[in-house]
């Protein structure tokens, strides 16, 4: 097995979306019933995209962030802001096995910074693996977002409506924002640092 240096995905996806086919109905001034599973979909896209472009969680979901050594700062950088909690650090072997559970004490969360940061405690015993011990993946599994829809600024909301529309008017999903929506997510995009 060869890993990468680092690597995110989502291992849990939000409970509800951020805004309801009744609001995007209202907001579009859609009067039939009859497109709303599709009105959905759209939604869906469209606030999943939006999250890609604004490299920012919305409502609260679970990502997984790996990677192979630990940074010489000992700080860990976790995408999709804003972090919640850190739910597991964990060491693997090269064939996928667990060697070792982090605990809370080897580590503090940063939360009011984007992105939030892991900082590891200086002195941890898992600053250094064994020469003879081959390669291993550091595993780190972590909340992020919002909360729930209520919690999600209405900027984001609005956003995604003026988005979601669009998408609804020309049949088809939009891979980036119209200007409308890009102009209120703007400030809510995470920089690349």
């Amino acid at each position: 097995m060869t890993f990468a240096s680092s690597a995110f995905k989502r291992i849990e996806d939000p409970s509800e979306s951020i805004v309801t086919v009744d609001q995007l109905k209202v907001f579009a001034r859609i009067d039939i019933d009859a497109e709303d599973t599709m009105l959905q979909s759209f939604i869906d896209a469209t606030t999943e995209t939006g999250e890609i472009w604004s490299r920012r969680a919305f409502a609260s979901q679970k990502w997984q962030y790996r990677l192979t050594n630990w940074p010489s700062n000992l700080v860990v950088k976790l995408p999709r802001p804003p972090l919640v909690s850190v739910d597991l650090v964990r060491l693997l072997r090269e064939d996928g096995t667990v060697e070792a559970v982090l605990c809370s004490s080897s580590y503090y969360i940063v939360t009011d910074t984007e992105p939030g940061r892991l900082v590891l405690r200086e002195g941890s015993s898992h600053l250094v693996w064994p020469a003879d011990a081959g390669p291993y993946l550091i595993e780190i599994q972590y909340t992020c977002g919002y909360g729930t829809a209520a919690d999600v600024p209405e900027g984001i909301k609005q956003g995604i409506l003026f988005w979601a529309a669009a998408a609804y008017e020309s049949r088809a999903p939009q891979a980036a924002p119209p200007d409308m929506s890009a102009s209120i997510l703007r400030r809510y995009r995470v920089p690349i640092l």
